[in-house]
C-alpha cells in the first residue's frame, strides 16, 4: 500500500517538474515566476581611496566579483558565470571589467588578501536551494497526509 502511494507521489513530482521545463522553455508568462541571467555584483574588499584604485573616468573601485543567477519567485536557486570586478557600488550597478591577474595585483599592492574563487553571499549560494528543497519536502508531505 505505501509502495503505491510513493509510487503516485513520484509521478505527480514528475509531471509537476514537466509542467514547470515546459514553462521555463516555451511561456514568456512564465517569466514572472522565474527571472535568469541578470547579473549581480558584490564588494568582496575594500582598496586605499587612493587614485591608485580609480578607474579610466577617475571613479574608485574595490575589488567586488559579479555573476549571474536563476531565481524562481525571488529566490535564487542558481550561480553562474562568476568572475571577478572592479566594485563601484553605485545604484546603476556598474563595475570595472579588469582580469582576475591585475585585480589581484592591485590587492597585493594594497595589503588585501584575496580568495582564490570568488566569493558569493551565503544567500545566494544556499539559502534559496535550502528555501526551494523545504518547500518540495512540504508538497510531498501534505500530498502524502492526504493520501
Amino acid at each position: 500500500m505505501k509502495a503505491r502511494r510513493l509510487g503516485t507521489g513520484l509521478k505527480n513530482i514528475s509531471a509537476t517538474l514537466a509542467v514547470l521545463a515546459f514553462l521555463f522553455c516555451c511561456a514568456p508568462q512564465a517569466q514572472a515566476f522565474y527571472q535568469y541571467g541578470g547579473e549581480k555584483d558584490v564588494k568582496v574588499a575594500s582598496f586605499p581611496q587612493t587614485e591608485h584604485f580609480n578607474n579610466e573616468a577617475g571613479i574608485h573601485f574595490d575589488a567586488g566579483c559579479i555573476y549571474k543567477q536563476l531565481k524562481i519567485l525571488w529566490i535564487p536557486v542558481w550561480n553562474y558565470d562568476v568572475r571577478w570586478c572592479g566594485y563601484i557600488g553605485d545604484s546603476e550597478g556598474h563595475y570595472v571589467s579588469i582580469s582576475e591577474d591585475k585585480l589581484k595585483e592591485l590587492a597585493r599592492s594594497a595589503g588585501v588578501r584575496l580568495a582564490a574563487k570568488p566569493p558569493i553571499p551565503v544567500w545566494d549560494r544556499f539559502g534559496g536551494k535550502i528555501v526551494l528543497v523545504g518547500l518540495l519536502l512540504v508538497g510531498i508531505a501534505s500530498k502524502s497526509n492526504k493520501a
